[in-house]
C-alpha cells in the first residue's frame, strides 16, 4: 500500500530537519553565523509543519509557507554573495583568520565547494518545501471537492479522500464524469460509523447543466446480457433493465429503487415505461419518489441468550485474551436484528428474502442482511463460544428455510445478491453445533441433514465441471460459477464500464465478477488473469476458469461430515457409502488435478491454459485439513512457506519449526493486531473490530480496498478471534499457556515525537559545534595576543640588551682610549 499525502508529507518534513540541521554543518566553516541562524529556521519551520499536518490545520500552515519561502529565498541570495566575494575579493582570505591558515588555493578550492554544496542542500530544501506543501495543499482543497460533489455524490461529510480519480468520459456529444475516491480518514472527532480507515466509494455525476440531462443512450440501457443476478417478478426493477441502469445514470443509485414497492411490480414497471423518452432527470426522480418507499426492514431485536460474562470465558487462560473476548461479546447485541411484521406479510413488495429468526448483521450494512454461508460460519463459532446456543441455532434454522425454498444459500438475503452462492459451509455449521450441543442428537441431526443434502446436491448439479485428462479420463471438481452474466445492481455503473474495456466478452466478464462474489474473497488476484494486456487486474478477472482448492477440499470436507453424521449417529449404510465414495473421487481428484509434484503444495487450475496457477495463497495448504500427512506432506509445505517468508514475524520462527508452533504463532499475530485495534488504537482510529486488516502492521489499523467503506463489528472477524482464542487460550497444556505475549500499546504518534527530537538534536549539535569554533576562534585571538605580548616583551629585552651592550661597549672604548693615553 502506498503512503497517503499525509504520511508523505510527515516523512518529508522529518527529512527536511535532518537536512537543514546537516547542511548547517556542510556550510559551517565558510559561512557567517546568518546561516546558521537560516537553518535552524528551517528545522523549527519542518517541525511546525509536522504540527500543522498533524493538526490539519490551514490557518496554521499558511504562515509557516511564508517564512519558509522568505528563508529559501534569502539562503539563495547569500549563497550567490558568498559564492562572488570568494571568487573575485582576494582581502577576504586574509580577513578570515581560519582560512588565512591555509594556502590561498586551498583555501579558495574548499570555499568554491563549500558553495556547490551550499546550493545543493538549499535545493534539496526547496524540493521538501515544495513536496510538503503540495501535500498539504492536497488535503486542504479536499473539502472543497467534497462540497461541490456533495448533492450529486451523496458523499457523507467529513470523509477525507486519501486519493482521488476524476475520469472524463465522453458519450455522443454530451461528457459525463466518473470520480473515485479513496479516503485515508481523518480524526477520531470527525469519524462517523463505517465511514472510517480506508476505503472507496464510487460516485457518478452525468450532468453537465445540473438538473437537466436529455440522454437516453441505448448502448447503456441495453445490455447485452442474456441472464440476470435474480428471477421473478422483482428482477426488472431490482435487477436489470431500465430502472436500474437509469438510477446509476442520473445518480440516484442510493435511493431509488427504494427498499419497497408502493405498488405491484407489474403497476411500477407500467409507471415507468409512461415517461417520455428522452428521459429526464427530474422526470426519473419523481418516478422514484411515486413508485418506491424509503422504510427499514430491519428492527432491532433482543438476544435473550446473551451474558455478559460467558460461562467458557472461565477457561481463557490469558489475561489480556479474556479482556478482548469480554470486549468482542459486548458487540452482539448492538448487531442483532429481525424483520419488521410487513415484510413477512408483503413480501412482494420488499426486495429481501426473509428469514424467521433474528440473526447479526454486519456494522454499516444495515440496510443488508447479509447471510451468506462464510460470514455465517464464523458468527456462528464466536456465538457457540460466548454460549448463545439458541441464537446459533436460529442462524441455522434461518438457513434451512432459505435452503427449503431455493436450494442454496444465496451470498445475501437482498435480492440483488440472490442469484449466486457463496461457500457451502452449512455442513459445518451442523458439525459444529453438534459438538457442543446438549439436547437430543439424533433428532437434531433428522433436522438439518436433509438441508445439508439439498445444499450438496445443488453444488452438484450447478458448479461442477468435468476436467479432461491425458489417456481420456475425466475428474469431476467444483469452481464459482454465478448463472448471471449482468452487471450487478450494487455496483451496476462500474461493471459495465469495466465489461466495455476488458476485451472479453462482456458476459464472461460479467458472469466472473458475480463469481468471484460467490467466492467470499471477491476480488482477490487468485481470479485475475495471469497474462496479457490486463493481466493482475480486475479488467482481467476470469474466475470461471478457475478450479479453486478450497472450494474443493470444504465439498470433500461435506461429505465425510456427512458420511460420519448417517453412519455414527443414524445407522444409515447406504448413504454413508454414497458420500464416502464422493470424497474419495473428489479428494483423488484434487490431488491428480492440483498438487504440484515439486513443491508438494496444491495450486489452482486455469481451465484455459490446462495449467497450475502457481501463486501463494492460504488455499494452497488447505488439503491438510483432509489430514493428508503422508508422503512427507508437512515438511515439504513447512519448506515452501518458510521459503516464501509466510512466517517472518517479529518473534521469528520457533526453533523447530513444528506445524503447533507455526499456527499458533500465526494465530497470535492477528490476535495481537485485533486486540491493539480494539484496545490500544492508534491515534486517529477509534477502539474497534475491523473487517479486514493492513496485515504488514500490527496496531490495528484497518486494511483498504474494496467497493464498500471499511466495516466494524464485522461478524466474521468477531467469530474468528474468539474461535483462536477458545483453539489457543482455554488449554491447560504448557505449548498452549503463555507462549506468546500480546505486545501492548502499539506504535502512534511516534512520528511527531521523532520530529521533535531531530530537531532539538540538531538545534544542540548546532550549538555545539558553533560553541566550539567560537572556542577555536576565541583561543586562536588569545594565541595571537599573548605571541604579540611575547613578542612586545622580547622586543623590550632585546632593545635594553642592545642599549646595555652598547653601554659597555662604549665604555670598554673609553677605557681602552684611556689607557692608551
Amino acid at each position: 500500500m502506498a503512503c497517503s499525502p499525509i504520511q508523505k508529507a510527515y516523512l518529508i518534513a522529518l527529512v527536511g530537519a535532518a537536512m537543514s540541521g546537516s547542511s548547517t554543518l556542510l556550510r559551517f566553516y565558510f559561512v557567517t553565523g546568518f546561516t546558521h541562524f537560516v537553518s535552524g529556521l528551517f528545522c523549527v519551520l519542518y517541525l511546525s509543519i509536522i504540527v500543522a499536518l498533524w493538526m490539519r490545520s490551514p490557518i496554521l500552515f499558511v504562515p509557516f509557507l511564508a517564512l519558509q519561502t522568505l528563508a529559501i529565498v534569502l539562503l539563495y541570495i547569500y549563497a550567490t554573495y558568498v559564492l562572488f566575494i570568494a571568487v573575485f575579493w582576494p582581502d577576504y582570505f586574509s580577513q578570515n583568520p581560519y582560512v588565512a591558515r591555509m594556502n590561498e588555493r586551498t583555501a579558495r578550492i574548499l570555499v568554491l565547494i563549500s558553495c556547490v554544496i551550499f546550493y545543493f542542500v538549499s535545493t534539496i530544501d526547496t524540493i521538501f518545501f515544495m513536496i510538503v506543501y503540495q501535500a498539504f495543499k492536497f488535503v486542504k482543497s479536499e473539502k472543497t471537492i467534497l462540497q461541490i460533489s456533495k448533492d450529486e455524490m451523496s458523499i457523507v461529510e467529513n470523509i477525507n479522500f486519501k486519493e482521488l480519480d476524476v475520469q472524463e468520459h465522453n458519450r455522443g456529444d454530451q461528457t459525463f464524469w466518473l470520480v473515485t475516491g479513496y479516503h485515508a480518514g481523518i480524526r477520531a472527532d470527525k469519524r462517523s460509523g463505517a465511514d472510517i480507515g480506508y476505503a472507496k466509494q464510487h460516485l457518478s455525476s452525468f450532468s453537465q447543466q445540473g438538473s437537466s440531462v436529455n440522454l437516453f443512450y441505448e448502448d447503456f440501457f441495453q445490455l447485452n446480457c442474456s441472464i440476470p443476478i435474480c428471477e421473478g417478478k422483482l428482477s426488472q426493477i431490482y435487477c436489470t433493465g431500465y430502472i436500474i441502469a437509469a438510477s446509476w445514470y442520473f445518480g440516484f443509485q442510493d435511493t431509488c429503487p427504494g427498499s419497497k414497492l408502493r405498488f405491484e411490480p407489474e403497476t411500477v414497471l407500467l409507471n415507468f415505461n409512461s415517461f417520455a423518452r428522452p428521459l429526464q432527470r427530474e422526470g426519473f426522480k419523481r418516478f422514484c419518489e411515486e413508485n418506491f418507499e424509503q422504510v427499514p426492514f430491519l428492527k432491532p431485536a433482543v438476544l435473550i441468550d446473551w451474558k455478559e460474562q460467558p460461562k467458557l470465558f472461565e477457561k481463557i487462560t490469558d489475561v489480556k485474551m479474556k479482556k478482548m473476548a469480554v470486549s468482542l461479546n459486548q458487540i452482539w447485541p448492538q448487531l442483532s436484528r429481525e424483520f419488521v411484521s410487513d415484510v413477512h406479510d408483503n413480501q412482494d413488495r420488499y426486495p429481501v428474502l426473509s428469514v424467521p429468526n433474528r440473526f447479526v448483521i454486519l456494522e454499516g450494512f444495515s440496510k443488508c442482511t447479509f447471510i451468506g454461508t462464510l460470514i455465517g460460519y464464523l458468527r456462528a463459532l464466536g456465538l457457540l463460544f460466548c454460549d448463545m446456543f439458541d441464537t446459533a441455532r436460529g442462524i441455522l434454522e434461518n438457513f434451512a428455510h432459505i435452503l427449503k425454498h431455493k436450494s442454496y444459500i444465496p451470498n445475501s438475503g437482498n435480492i440483488g445478491l440472490s442469484r449466486r452462492s457463496q461457500p457451502p459451509l452449512f455442513t459445518q455449521m451442523i458439525w459444529d453445533f453438534y459438538q457442543d450441543f446438549d439436547g437430543n442428537k439424533k433428532d437434531f441431526l433428522k433436522e438439518f441433514l436433509p438441508s445439508a443434502e439439498k445444499e450438496l446436491e445443488w453444488w452438484l448439479t450447478n458448479r461442477t465441471v468435468l476436467v479432461n485428462r491425458p489417456g481420456g479420463t475425466k475428474l469431476t471438481l467444483y469452481q464459482y460459477k454465478a448463472e448471471t452474466n449482468c452487471p450487478r445492481p450494487e455496483n451496476f455503473l462500474e461493471d459495465y464500464q469495466l465489461g466495455m474495456q476488458s476485451g472479453m466478452d462482456t458476459e464472461f466478464y460479467w458472469s466472473s465478477i458475480a463469481s468471484a462474489c460467490e467466492s467470499g474473497l471477491d476480488f482477490s488476484t487468485r481470479w485475475f488473469s495471469i497474462n496479457g494486456t490486463h493481466a493482475a487486474s480486475r479488467e482481467g478477472i476470469e474466475t470461471n476458469q478457475v478450479v479453486p482448492v478450497d472450494l474443493n477440499v470444504f465439498m470433500v470436507l461435506n461429505y465425510r461430515t456427512l458420511a460420519w453424521f448417517f453412519r455414527e449417529e443414524l445407522g444409515d449404510e447406504s448413504k454413508y457409502e454414497k458420500y464416502s465414495l464422493l470424497a474419495d473421487h473428489l479428494q483423488a481428484a484434487i490431488n491428480e488435478l492440483l498438487l504440484d509434484s515439486e513443491t508438494q503444495v496444491w495450486f489452482d487450475y486455469d481451465l484455459h491454459s490446462r495449467q497450475l496457477r502457481k501463486g501463494f495463497y492460504p488455499s494452497n495448504v488447505f488439503p491438510l485439513l483432509l489430514n493428508q500427512t503422508a508422503n512427507g506432506y508437512c515438511t515439504q509445505i513447512l519448506s515452501y512457506l518458510q521459503g516464501l517468508g509466510v512466517f517472518n514475524f517479529k518473534g521469528g520462527i520457533p526453533q523447530g519449526g513444528k506445524a503447533k508452533d507455526l499456527a499458533k504463532q500465526s494465530a497470535d499475530a492477528f490476535l495481537t493486531t485485533v486486540y491493539n485495534g480494539l484496545m490500544n488504537p492508534i491515534k486517529g482510529y477509534p477502539a474497534q473490530v475491523w473487517e479486514k486488516y493492513d496485515i504488514r502492521f500490527d496496531d490495528g489499523r484497518s486494511g483498504f480496498g474494496g467497493e464498500y467503506p471499511v466495516q466494524t463489528g464485522f461478524g466474521w472477524t468477531n467469530g474468528a478471534v474468539l474461535e483462536f482464542i477458545r483453539m489457543f487460550y482455554t488449554h491447560n497444556d504448557k505449548h498452549h499457556r503463555n507462549q506468546h505475549q500480546i505486545s501492548g500499546k502499539p506504535f502512534n504518534s511516534a512520528i511527531v515525537l521523532i520530529g521533535l527530537a531531530l530537531c532539538v538534536l540538531f538545534a544542540f549539535m548546532m550549538f555545539v559545534v558553533q560553541f566550539v569554533w567560537k572556542s577555536r576562534e576565541r583561543a586562536v585571538s588569545a594565541a595571537h595576543f599573548w605571541d604579540c605580548q611575547r613578542f612586545e616583551v622580547n622586543d623590550t629585552r632585546l632593545q635594553r640588551d642592545s642599549e646595555h651592550k652598547l653601554l659597555l661597549n662604549t665604555s670598554c672604548d673609553d677605557d681602552s682610549s684611556g689607557n692608551s693615553d
